[in-house]
């Protein structure tokens, strides 16, 4: 399955008509996969619009195609994630900010933090990097990134969001932090730099109502923490999706019958 981003793909749809191809993605359609007239792709705007369209011609460049069909709407995600993380190395987070999209998570917010040394950068080339990433693993609206933030900021989501801070020295592991998530539940992750957060750092969250959860028995980069505590997160939703829809089949639908 191949997916081409259209910025304009809603305006296009409430249009009607033959949709255009340009730019970089209509030379990545022609060129690079060598599509011919007949076959069909699948386009979105990372706003989730989405819908089936298939290639009618190739001319100046331009690749036309006719809408088909929008595909059959998604299952709401299981969670909704935010990822706040002190910037790693310019490299390290771009591959950061590639597998959290990957995992689904809606935000990334870059911290600014006392023990940390990196600048983020450039946010477009973050943004560019998350909407690759979701061309290639069918996420629907790439994260938001945003930042530099301070940590008590970034911790700021709202009611009903459960806020946790990795500690390598916390008491609790992440995984009794986070709990039973329910499906739709709102969780924040925050990974501080190389050497973690400081005890005032620490303090500031925990009065913005965070806590504090160790990662496991190692010492994970910061990158790699981020991305290894949003699996945990995400797959302790998907668990408990799993055992909410068993528990409304009933016993006999979940095995199958007697």
């Amino acid at each position: 399955m191949h997916r081409y981003y259209v910025a304009e793909l809603a305006e296009w749809l409430a249009r009607g008509g033959p949709l255009v191809l340009a730019g970089e993605e209509a030379r990545h359609l022609v060129r690079v996969k060598r599509a011919r007239p007949g076959e069909e792709v699948l386009l979105f705007d990372g706003r989730g619009a989405e819908c089936w369209a298939r290639l009618e011609r190739v001319e100046s460049g331009r690749a036309v195609l006719c809408v088909l069909e929008r595909p059959s709407p998604r299952l709401q995600a299981p969670l909704r994630l935010r990822v706040a993380l002190a910037p790693p190395e310019r490299p390290r987070l771009l591959w950061a900010v590639e597998k959290l999209t990957e995992l689904g998570v809606q935000a990334v917010s870059l911290l600014q933090s006392e023990r940390g040394q990196e600048r983020a950068g450039s946010l477009d080339r973050l943004r560019r990097r998350a909407l690759e990433a979701a061309k290639q693993c069918g996420v629907l609206v790439p994260p938001a990134i945003q930042g530099p933030l301070r940590l008590q900021d970034a911790l700021g989501a709202g009611a009903g969001w459960r806020c946790v801070v990795l500690d390598a020295r916390a008491e609790l592991a992440l995984v009794q932090a986070l709990g039973v998530l329910e499906r739709g539940a709102g969780v924040v992750l925050a990974v501080g730099p190389a050497g973690g957060f400081t005890e005032a750092e620490l303090a500031a969250a925990r009065a913005a109502g965070a806590v504090c959860a160790r990662l496991g028995p190692t010492v994970l980069r910061t990158e790699t923490a981020a991305v290894a505590a949003a699996a945990v997160a995400v797959a302790l939703a998907g668990a408990a999706g799993r055992s909410e829809r068993r528990e409304a089949a009933g016993p006999d639908e979940a095995t199958g019958g007697a």
